[in-house]
């Protein structure tokens, strides 16, 4: 399990624009597991069915789920999901924070399932 995460400079810029109601975070909706090595085991966008966007437009905390099963193509069992990260799904295709605390998780037969949600904060100062 891993503490908070570290938002990386470019996760600044994209976290801004997916909590401001006035701005799209079409970019900012990708979801990547990976496994007890640090090797990604999928990668996905909220274009796939098993990714959702949780928040509404403009809240904070901004969320995205990503649910994943045995049966998955992308699942090679037994699969442990050790961690996750957000990326931002663009030319650059950056990786945006990890996923912090995470709890490891392994599915061994094609029943079993996860659903992980990613969720960023801006910290509101008060005046």
């Amino acid at each position: 399990m891993s503490e908070k995460a570290e938002l990386l400079e470019r996760g600044y810029e994209e976290i801004r624009k997916a909590v401001n109601p006035d701005e799209t975070h079409e970019d900012f909706n990708v979801l990547e597991l990976v496994d007890d090595v640090d090797e990604p085991v999928v990668r996905l966008s909220d274009d796939d069915e098993r990714v959702e966007v949780v928040s509404d437009p403009g809240e904070n905390p901004y969320q995205l789920r990503i649910s994943l099963s045995g049966d998955d193509a992308e699942v090679d069992l037994p699969e442990t999901i050790a961690g996750g990260r957000f990326y931002c799904l663009d030319e650059d295709n950056e990786e945006v924070t990890e996923i912090g605390n995470f709890t490891v998780v392994t599915l061994e037969e094609d029943e079993d399932s996860v659903s992980v949600t990613g969720s960023i904060e801006i910290p509101e100062i008060e005046e």
